[in-house]
């Protein structure tokens, strides 16, 4: 596979979410099986207001969902699959070592480990500022366009 770049409205031609649920501004695929995405997070998300809005910190879960997201974009590389969408069915060994704030930028790296009865395994990792901030292994159901 080619170097890709997906960003803007072209990423909701691969995902089927929508803001404010939509974790995912940018993705570069550098090589087979590595998907990279980008998410800045404004202020003005609305979660940001509503969990612990005196500290105003991204929620772990919204961590793992931005990392679902990104891996979801191993599907590219696979032609079967070019008409599926990817849904987050299992998450194993997340940690959580720094917190995410309102202005900074998280960039996921994904790592496909594998694909068995239609559920792609990827290793992530989250960075903001080349630090890493969480990490686990994410599996992700692919179910065709006609089943969503």
């Amino acid at each position: 596979m080619a170097y890709l770049k997906i960003a803007g409205e072209e990423i909701k031609d691969y995902l089927p979410h929508r803001e404010p649920f939509l974790f995912v501004d940018r993705i570069e695929i550098p090589v087979e099986k590595i998907v990279v995405g980008f998410k800045t997070f404004s202020s003005d998300e609305p979660f940001f207001k509503a969990y612990l809005p005196q500290e105003s910190f991204l929620p772990g879960a919204l961590i793992i969902e931005a990392c679902a997201q990104v891996s979801a974009f191993i599907l590219l590389a696979y032609k079967n699959f070019k008409d599926s969408f990817g849904y987050l069915v299992h998450i194993e060994n997340f940690n959580f070592l720094k917190k995410v704030k309102p202005g900074e930028t998280l960039k996921v790296i994904s790592k496909f480990m594998g694909l068995r009865f239609g559920i792609a395994r990827s290793r992530v990792e989250a960075y903001v500022n080349e630090k890493l901030v969480a990490s686990g292994i994410v599996s992700i159901k692919i179910v065709p366009h006609k089943e969503v």
